[in-house]
């Protein structure tokens, strides 16, 4: 089993292998500012965007670094980590306004992870009626 999870072909995007504890870990670090983890300098660089692009269909433009996309929804900044290989998909989300974040993890390619971004967003702090 080792030399499959070592093969990077099958690794996650960005080669990260981690469990659901080491992503609520890893969203705690961006709520926190990275305290604890980095200094604020290292914080700052590590999400400071480096390029940025605009996205087919959008107005907007994404900011990306270090395997992180930056982008404005409805008004709120996200910092997000979608990924994917044949057979699984994961999208990793903080919105450090809200001290809020989360992260979606399937088994199957028919997911559409804007979709479910924006809805677990909208569902959370704009559908409160």
């Amino acid at each position: 089993m080792r030399n499959e999870i070592d093969h990077g072909a099958r690794w996650p995007s960005g080669g990260v292998i981690a469990t659901v504890i080491d992503l609520a870990r890893f969203a705690q670090m961006f709520l926190n500012d990275g305290k604890g983890v980095m200094s604020p300098e290292q914080f700052k660089l590590f999400t400071t965007p480096q390029v940025t692009w605009a996205c087919q269909g959008s107005d907007t433009n994404k900011k990306y670094r270090y395997g992180l996309f930056r982008e404005y929804y409805r008004g709120l900044y996200l910092i997000t980590s979608p990924g994917s290989r044949p057979g699984y998909k994961s999208v990793f989300c903080v919105i450090p306004e809200k001290d809020f974040a989360f992260s979606v993890l399937v088994n199957s390619m028919q997911v559409d992870f804007q979709r479910i971004t924006e809805t677990v967003i909208d569902s959370y702090f704009f559908d409160k009626e």
